[in-house]
């Protein structure tokens, strides 16, 4: 399957969702996150979902990182769309978050982590198939960032549909995930 229908065939089943279910499901990902085991995590990359797309909020995967690690150093993503890049951007208590043009939220200030000092990343999706490759939303912002992480960094997308058997257009930029967690299930690719 190309990455255009997987785009328009996910992007309309996630707007099937109703509310409950998306609740519902969003407490099954927290449930397989559980499962695995993490050490030495002291930076992790999130992000803020884009509600009008229903896309997962992670943040009580996050919370559940910080109560195994108290020190756990939280960043948010900062794109620049004049050259689809990104820089992660420590969140601090006065941190703000603003709708940017393309009603992504993003973080507005805040000191800038070098990608080589990121632990994990949760990456978001679309969908992703059964050898770790995903579908976002077209820019490979993610892609480019991770390829600037040490080459150990955790990649951890979550969805709530289960893979597609294969993204027939990928390329060379692409990068798969370490972990992929659905609500019923974690798929590992290492």
């Amino acid at each position: 399957m190309l990455k255009t229908a997987i785009r328009k065939e996910y992007k309309g089943l996630r707007a099937q969702l109703s509310h409950s279910d998306i609740l519902k499901k969003t407490d099954l990902l927290l449930i397989q996150f559980q499962k695995l085991g993490f050490e030495n995590i002291h930076t992790i990359l999130s992000y803020q979902p884009i509600s009008q797309q229903n896309e997962i909020d992670v943040e009580n995967l996050v919370r559940y990182l910080q109560m195994q690690f108290p020190e756990l150093n939280v960043c948010y993503p900062k794109s620049n769309f004049s050259d689809n890049s990104m820089e992660a951007i420590l969140e601090e208590e006065e941190s703000e978050f603003q709708l940017n043009d393309y009603f992504i939220p993003e973080i507005t200030t805040g000191k800038i982590i070098a990608p080589e000092e990121i632990d994990l990343i949760f990456v978001p999706l679309l969908a992703f198939d059964t050898e770790g490759f995903r579908v976002g939303y077209g820019k490979g912002f993610y892609d480019r960032f991770i390829q600037k992480c040490r080459e150990d960094v955790l990649k951890i997308g979550v969805s709530f549909f289960a893979p597609v058997d294969q993204i027939d257009d990928r390329n060379s930029n692409d990068i798969p995930l370490d972990f992929c967690i659905t609500p019923e299930d974690i798929y590992a690719f290492q």
